[in-house]
């Protein structure tokens, strides 16, 4: 389904195999607590409409200090799902020194053409692969299937080509961390007119006649 015949594989746009220490850890859901400054991040927090991570219910856990292991998380890390939804991936708009990921999540080994990449993985060709390798609804995990889709590559003006992809790429992360920002200050505006600017009366329910 590609027309290009130029390709590689995801796995040949790594600096190295992908080892265990990529892989996230499983703490179980005894460590889950109400508040901590520690947070586990699931595969829900990956999802097709965004380049970033996805506050959707439970993509997030607070967990014990005692279970957190530190994986040193930077911004612009590319973090991919091997099992659940397989195949979706996010990059990190900042460092979060207190988080971890699940076992469901590898962090790329990447440093050149990441943008360019995030771009194909996000692109439907790159689902149709993943499909196929892992039909939906199946209950196998992808283990590091998504390693073998191709992802197509420039033969002409390659280098200008893949910078041109990657600006694009650049600006719609920009976007979503600006529209984030947005939202922040809206939700807060409205906490605040709401906590500030009540009036002194006091409501008192009656049954409607």
């Amino acid at each position: 389904c590609i027309k290009n015949q130029s390709t590689k594989t995801v796995a040949d746009f790594l600096e190295r195999g992908l080892e265990r220490s990529d892989l996230g850890v499983e703490v179980g859901s005894e460590a889950y607590v109400e508040k901590s400054k520690y947070v586990f991040i699931k595969t829900k927090a990956l999802q097709e409409e965004t380049y970033l991570l996805n506050d959707v219910k439970d993509a997030f856990e607070y967990v014990t200090p005692q279970s957190f292991v530190k994986m040193n998380l930077k911004k612009g890390d590319l973090i991919i799902s091997k099992d659940s939804n397989v195949g979706e991936i996010a990059i990190l708009d900042k460092d979060y020194p207190n988080a971890m990921l699940c076992s469901g999540i590898y962090r790329l080994p990447i440093k050149e053409h990441k943008l360019y990449l995030l771009a194909f993985i996000k692109h439907p060709i790159f689902r149709q692969q993943i499909d196929y390798l892992v039909p939906r609804g199946s209950t196998i995990h992808g283990k590091t299937k998504f390693l073998q889709c191709k992802i197509p590559v420039p033969t002409e003006n390659a280098e200008n080509t893949i910078l041109y992809i990657e600006c694009l790429v650049q600006a719609i992360i920009n976007k979503e961390i600006e529209i984030r920002n947005k939202h922040s200050k809206i939700m807060s505006f409205i906490q605040q007119e709401l906590e500030t600017n009540r009036k002194p009366d006091e409501f008192v329910f009656s049954q409607p006649t």
